[in-house]
């Protein structure tokens, strides 16, 4: 996956501005056709959504790293 990442102070218009520019973004042929090209998903995310990707996405690897014992080394 990719993602952008703004500071933690963005104001909610700027988040917004960008939201509608990258999904536009993804949207236009050029896009889709680098998609193909690379083999990439098209799934595009807003803000909120994103966040609960990426929450999701670490408590699957913590609880990966568990059950392998890797986390046990930094308790």
């Amino acid at each position: 996956w990719r993602g952008l990442f703004g500071p933690g102070d963005m104001p909610e218009y700027a988040v917004e501005y960008w939201e509608r520019i990258l999904k536009e973004m993804t949207e236009t042929n050029e896009w889709k056709a680098i998609c193909r090209k690379y083999g990439w998903t098209m799934e595009y995310k807003d803000h909120e959504q994103f966040n609960e990707f990426l929450e999701q996405t670490n408590e699957e690897y913590r609880e990966l790293l568990e059950e392998v014992g890797l986390t046990r080394r930094w308790r």
